[in-house]
């Protein structure tokens, strides 16, 4: 059969990164690296991979070729990662995609290889040998390699593959759009589930486990899918937030739920679950804060973004902070989006310029999981996690960043209103009166922090600041010491005496 090999490009060779994302890339990786994350995870799409396509697949060395290319590939992958961001596989999570598994969709002829696709991403990337301290939960059998849960520190990881196999040729389909029948059903059923359920109801009873996160390839939660249909091929979990998965996860009080597929920042909430789509995910340790995914943002079709996320894992909070750095599409961007056989996509070339990358990547959204009361409070949103996601939160006004809201954030409040925000960050926009998270400080802004100060300090006290030359006694306005309904800002969320964070971190990586 023909050679494995990255991709046909002009001076591209076997085993390496294509050379128009090499850059982007290791700017990228390097910039986790930085973070000096205990671990990260890849929500799956490791991979763009040369495997057999069409009439090749009914080739006797079809099954042969995938193992070949599997050598290349993962190996690649892996030196990538460990040569850029210092990671090595034991402190790297994955989980499977459409991409190990073939890519969608699974025909007549790719069925029969899917097993071969499975074991090549086991005995290269699998998790069931090669994550530290062993499984918190044996995998079920048939899953080893692809499903696991595992303890870091106060945090349970679970990884599951949703891609399950099914032998009727009538009904069940690889996507919930479109007709077509398949042999692959995106979701986690039978043993599967009941493994899961079996591990969240140990974790939940396990004092030494303060928060949970999944991982998975497709999104699960949100009506419309509009991230995913504008920026991938559209794969989602088949039962939705009303089915049995994701009621599962609910039920057990999960955090976080991870997906990949989407190349977009993207957030839904549901039954008290928060699902976060970025490029990638990581959580540090206790002197540090984490990173999250990473991928190509495809809406734009020639400035787009790189992107990850920190997430900090204290004891009874979960803090959130998105980066990202923009990214430059070069050549053509007609045709399809494959590499390897669209030839306007061939002459695409990602760059991030020099001034950009020089200022290294720029928080674009925090947000504050507070799990202090038992159900999570989302507190303080600001950046991408007010423009992309309408939810109930509580918001913070203590734009002078001392622990009290009283007259001097009232005079620092005003003082902002209108002004030029362009090229802030969101903490600086912050300290200018941009309390709503758009970079403006405007009437919308003004609505807010009178609501919340009024909360804060009663009826009128708004009103009353405003009324006086100088700010009112601190005893009126001072913050509660066990916070109540008072809003901090989001690395000092009211925690209570207790803020230690867990001594492991995390990456989630989402390969573009």
């Amino acid at each position: 059969g023909p050679q494995a090999d990255l991709n046909p490009h002009v001076g591209n060779f076997v085993g390496t990164v294509e050379n128009g994302y090499r850059g982007a890339s290791q700017v990228l990786l390097e910039a986790l690296g930085a973070e000096n994350a205990d671990f990260f995870t890849v929500s799956g799409d490791l991979l763009y991979t040369r495997w057999p396509k069409g009439s090749q697949l009914a080739q006797p060395w079809a099954a042969d070729h995938i193992l070949q290319q599997a050598d290349v590939y993962y190996d690649a992958w892996i030196e990538n990662v460990a040569a850029h961001s210092g990671f090595d596989l034991s402190d790297v999570y994955t989980i499977v995609g459409d991409h190990e598994i073939g890519d969608n969709d699974w025909g007549a002829n790719k069925r029969p290889l899917i097993p071969t696709y499975r074991q090549a991403y086991v005995d290269k990337v699998g998790n069931e040998t090669t994550v530290a301290g062993g499984a918190y939960v044996a995998a079920p059998a048939g899953f080893e390699g692809r499903t696991y849960a595992v303890q870091r520190g106060n945090l349970l990881l679970v990884g599951l593959d949703q891609f399950e196999t099914f032998t009727s040729t009538v009904g069940g389909s690889y996507t919930n759009v479109g007709s077509e029948m398949a042999s692959v059903r995106v979701d986690v059923t039978g043993a599967q589930l009941a493994w899961l359920d079996n591990a969240l109801t140990q974790a939940n009873a396990d004092p030494s486990i303060n928060h949970i996160v999944v991982m998975a390839h497709a999104p699960i939660a949100g009506r419309d899918y509009v991230d995913v249909q504008a920026t991938s091929s559209g794969l989602k979990n088949l039962t939705g937030e009303n089915g049995p998965l994701w009621q599962t996860l609910a039920n057990h009080n999960v955090d976080l739920y991870l997906p990949g597929e989407v190349h977009a920042v993207s957030m839904q909430m549901a039954s008290d679950v928060l699902q976060v789509v970025t490029g990638t995910n990581i959580f540090q340790p206790t002197d540090r804060g984490g990173v999250g995914s990473i991928g190509f943002n495809l809406n734009a079709p020639v400035t787009s973004e790189q992107n990850y996320m920190v997430v900090e894992v204290y004891e009874d909070r979960i803090d959130l902070t998105i980066k990202w750095i923009e990214t430059k599409i070069w050549g053509s961007q007609g045709g399809g989006n494959d590499p390897v056989n669209d030839e306007p996509y061939k002459n695409r070339e990602a760059r991030v310029a020099i001034d950009t990358a020089a200022a290294g990547f720029q928080e674009a959204g925090t947000l504050t999981i507070d799990t202090s009361r038992g159900s999570p409070v989302y507190r303080n949103p600001r950046g991408l996690f007010l423009k992309k996601w309408s939810f109930n939160a509580t918001h913070d006004v203590d734009v002078n960043d001392d622990d009290v809201v009283d007259g001097a954030d009232v005079i620092q409040f005003m003082a902002g209103m209108h002004t030029d925000m362009s090229g802030l960050s969101i903490h600086e926009a912050f300290a200018a009166g941009d309390v709503t998270g758009d970079f403006r400080n405007d009437y919308a802004d003004f609505q807010l922090f009178k609501s919340v100060f009024d909360d804060l300090n009663g009826a009128g006290a708004f009103a009353a600041a405003l009324a006086v030359p100088e700010p009112p006694p601190l005893g009126l306005m001072t913050l509660a010491a066990t916070c109540g309904a008072v809003c901090r800002r989001s690395r000092r969320a009211c925690v209570g005496p207790s803020r230690r964070r867990m001594t492991e971190h995390l990456i989630e990586l989402i390969a573009p």
